[in-house]
This record gives C-alpha cells, sequence and structure tokens, in this order.
C-alpha cells in the first residue's frame, strides 16, 4: 500500500507535468514534449533508495539479452516521443546511464520459447561474458537456475530483493533450496501484461439484471458459484440457426489456461515451495478435484464458447461486439480492446468459497520472462548493481506508466476498475509447479480442459510418479548448487 501511495503521488506530479508541457509555442504550435516525474516525495514519506555501487564505467556497453515466448521489449527506447509508455522508458534508462556511466544495449530475441537457456548456455559454455543481464521467459529462467547458470541473487552486494521495487510474491513462491536466482521488479511491463484478470460487458451485466461486480468483489461475495450462475444465464442463438456458433452471444469467452487462473484463484497450486525450502506437489486433492471438475464441465456447456477449439475465432472481437458477458483472459488483452468503443470492467478471478480470505492471481508463466545475472558475466557487482538500479529508477518511470496512467487513465472510464486492477497486482501467485513444469500437466491438463474431460482421478494417479521424479531431480539440482557455493 506504501508503494500504491508514492505511485498516486508520483501521477500527481507527472500529470501535472503534461499540463504544464503543453503549453503554445511562439510559432503558435502546441507542445507536446512529455516532461516525466521529478524524483521526489511528500515531506511524509521517507523514499527508499538503493546501495549505489561507487562507480563510473566510463560508457561502458551494457548489454540485456530479453528473450520469452512473448513480444516484448523493456528497454528499447531512442528518445523522448510523447507516449508515455516509451518516455517512462527512455527516462529510466537515462538516470541508470547518468548513474554508472554506462549505454544500455538491448538484445532482443523474443516471440520463441527456449531462446534464452541457448544464448545462456553458449555464454558460460564460451566465457565470453556477452550478457551483462538476462530477462528470459519463465521456463527457461527456471531452468537456468537450477542448471546452475544464473548467480544466486541473494549473495550479491549490490541487490536487495526485499525493497520494494522488487516483486518479494515472486521471491516468496519460487526460491528453492533458500535462494533466489531470479526476479521480477517494477522494470517488468510484461510481468504486469502475464497477471490474469476477467473482463465484463457493462451493458450486459446491466441489462441482465446482475448484481454490481464491483460490490459483489469488495463485499466478497465474488465467489466461483457465483460467477457460475451468472454464466449459466446467458445464450442468445443470435442468428437464429438453433445451434451454437461464433455469431452467439455467450455467459463467458472462455481461454484455456483460466483452468489454471481459477485454480489459483482458490489459493491452490500445482506445486509449492515448503517450509523446509523444498518443491512439493500440491495439485491432488478432494477441494482441486471438485474445483476442476466443476469449471470444465461449466466451460463444456452451451453458455460457454472456447476460443482455443476454434482457433479462427476473433474473442477481442466478440467480446467488444457483446456476444460475451465475461472474458478470462490477462491484463495485455486490456490493450486489444483499444480500437473498439465497449463498455467494459475488469475483474479478479472468483474466491472458490465464501470464508477464503482473500483473492489471488495467477501469473501466466508461458508468457513472462524474469531478471537473471548469469555466472559467466564480467562483472557481478555492476550487473547486480545495475539491475538494482534499474528496478529502482522503474519505480517512479515506468511502473507509473504503465499502472497508473496506461491502464487505469487510458483504458478504462471508472475508478472501480482502478480498484480491481490493485487487487489483481497485489495478490500474484507464481505457482512453482507450473513455472518449474512439474510433471506434465500444464498440457495435460489444457487438453483434457478442450475436451471437456473431467476424469481427473485416473489423470493424477497416473501423472504422480512422473511429477514425484522430476520434483527430486530438481531439488537434488538445488542441494548440488548450494553445496558447491
Amino acid at each position: 500500500m506504501k508503494v500504491r501511495l508514492l505511485a498516486l503521488f508520483v501521477l500527481f506530479v507527472f500529470v501535472f507535468g503534461l499540463l504544464v508541457s503543453c503549453v503554445s509555442r511562439d510559432d503558435g504550435t502546441e507542445d507536446t514534449t512529455t516532461l516525466l516525474p521529478e524524483e521526489s516525495v511528500p515531506d511524509s514519506e521517507t523514499k527508499e533508495e538503493p546501495v549505489f555501487l561507487d562507480a563510473r564505467y566510463d560508457g561502458y556497453v551494457f548489454t540485456i539479452l530479453q528473450t520469452g515466448s512473448w513480444n516484448y521489449d523493456e528497454f528499447s527506447a531512442v528518445e523522448f516521443m510523447g507516449d508515455v509508455i516509451n518516455d517512462s522508458k527512455y527516462e529510466r534508462n537515462m538516470r541508470v546511464e547518468d548513474l554508472y556511466d554506462i549505454k544500455i544495449n538491448a538484445v532482443v530475441d523474443t516471440g520463441a520459447s527456449g531462446n534464452g537457456l541457448n544464448y545462456i548456455q553458449k555464454d558460460v559454455a564460451s566465457g565470453s561474458g556477452e550478457y551483462d543481464i538476462s530477462i528470459t521467459g519463465g521456463y527457461e529462467t527456471c531452468q537456468m537456475a537450477y542448471y546452475g547458470l544464473l548467480y544466486n541473487l541473494q549473495e550479491l552486494e549490490y541487490i536487495d530483493l526485499e525493497r520494494s521495487w522488487w516483486d518479494d510474491l515472486c521471491t516468496a513462491d519460487l526460491s528453492v533450496a533458500g535462494s533466489t536466482y531470479f526476479a521480477v521488479g517494477d522494470y517488468s511491463t510484461n510481468a504486469f501484461d502475464c497477471s490474469y484478470c476477467i473482463l465484463f460487458n457493462k451493458y450486459l451485466i446491466r441489462d441482465y439484471g446482475f448484481e454490481d461486480p464491483y460490490e459483489l468483489v469488495r463485499s466478497k461475495k465474488w465467489t466461483y458459484d457465483k460467477f457460475e450462475e451468472m454464466v449459466r444465464m446467458v445464450y442468445v442463438d443470435l442468428d437464429g440457426d438453433s445451434k451454437a456458433s461464433r455469431d452467439d452471444q455467450y455467459g463467458l469467452i472462455v481461454w484455456q489456461d483460466s483452468v489454471f487462473g481459477m485454480l489459483n484463484a482458490a489459493g491452490s497450486v500445482v506445486g509449492s515451495v515448503n517450509a523446509d525450502g523444498e518443491l512439493t506437489l500440491q495439485i491432488e486433492g478432494e477441494k482441486n478435484l471438485n474445483l476442476l471438475t466443476k469449471y470444465i464441465t461449466l466451460c463444456a456447456g452451451e453458455t460457454v464458447i472456447n476460443i482455443n477449439r476454434d482457433t479462427s475465432l476473433d474473442a477481442t472481437f466478440m467480446f467488444a461486439n457483446a456476444q460475451g458477458l465475461f472474458y478470462t483472459r490477462y491484463l495485455a488483452s486490456v490493450r486489444h480492446l483499444r480500437e473498439y468503443d465497449v463498455n467494459f470492467g475488469i475483474l479478479p478471478y472468483p474466491l472458490w468459497e465464501l470464508n477464503q480470505d482473500r483473492y489471488h492471481t495467477s501469473v501466466h508463466s508461458y508468457g513472462i520472462s524474469m531478471l537473471g545475472i548469469p555466472i559467466s558475466v564480467k562483472d557481478a557487482d555492476r550487473s547486480s548493481a545495475v539491475a538494482e538500479a534499474i528496478a529502482y529508477y522503474s519505480q517512479d518511470t515506468v511502473r507509473v506508466a504503465y499502472y497508473d496512467i496506461n491502464l487505469e487513465g487510458k483504458f478504462f472510464t471508472d475508478h472501480e476498475s482502478a480498484e480491481m486492477l490493485d487487487i489483481i497486482l497485489e495478490t500474484r501467485i507464481y505457482d512453482a509447479g507450473r513455472f518449474y513444469q512439474v510433471g506434465n500437466y500444464y498440457s495435460s491438463l489444457l487438453s483434457m480442459f478442450n475436451a471437456g474431460n473431467t476424469s481427473l482421478t485416473s489423470y493424477f494417479t497416473k501423472s504422480r510418479r512422473m511429477a514425484e521424479d522430476g520434483i527430486k531431480k530438481i531439488n537434488e539440482a538445488y542441494e548440488d548448487l548450494i553445496s558447491r557455493n
């Protein structure tokens, strides 16, 4: 909450700067230069600062590798262009470059899974130290960690993962054997994009006489049963062909990965790290069996259309065209609606039951990329200090631009959506079982979901041995790393 208050103050300064900058020039044209906020805080707030490294690097070219399954770029910004996201990255980059007298060089090879692992394996094998920081896909980053290709960030002097510009939820959920080899922080718009959410059409909520979803969330009555009840009440054969088709109206436009979103929303995970620092299997159990069975059954019914069964479906168009009451996706999907005139809101995934203590938001393990420092770097102090500075300076530039201005100001038209966004981003779960690809649960459950197959008991029994063997190997790999360091 402290970070949120600070962000709101910086937002005020940011917007004030924009207003001041939009003035007439002497030639009568409008100056639309984007001014980013100065580094100042109210007297009542004491701004955290990292431990800066007392060093200058004479224009050293600091190379950041960016890979992953999704296309993204956290660093390429060559000048101020009047776009808040670009300009916030440019401002952040300049601050870091000026601090250490370096030049940031972004190497981008995104859109394919596994690239990062290949790059870093080759770099470590050759000892070239070509990359000073790696930001790589979620799956491959976890592999790189227990393969011994990354530094344990907890052992580096100039990086402190307990600071507010790092995501402590990621650190808590994914650190095995008491060690942390990668992190996510405020530098990453990609990490925000990968947070699951549910979009809803406000007009359809009104037309069907449903309760206000925002109030349901606030009162903690936004439960799975309420969600299912509403979904089951909406289906209209709009084209009159007496069969469900892409031209009809549905209670839910569903994305296959939402099956994990619902699992995580209940506070359940495929796997987690226990109190002893060991990765463990957690997906089995009566609660998870009931939850998955109910959701798979719901999504196989006529009031739901599955966009993964027919890849030619344009889910964004369908939702914007009022053909879906709800649409399960992630925050990146919000931007896809910018070209449509649709009145929509955003929600966290529902509680499984009324007595659940909090909402939980799944993070897309396939789409996210995470920061690590390869063991082949030429100067670990320099790499860790620059990584810390990047995350620190992103807090009042990139985070503000993405979170407060881009999402809350540009795409949503109500203050309630901003409130929901707070809940979504403050309750994220990094499911260790998914990130470490325990067993074959990810692809198998997606296949079962798309087929409407609820034979989960036999599936869990059949998959247990493979999952436990994989977990044992990962735990042993981490133990070996710790013993060698």
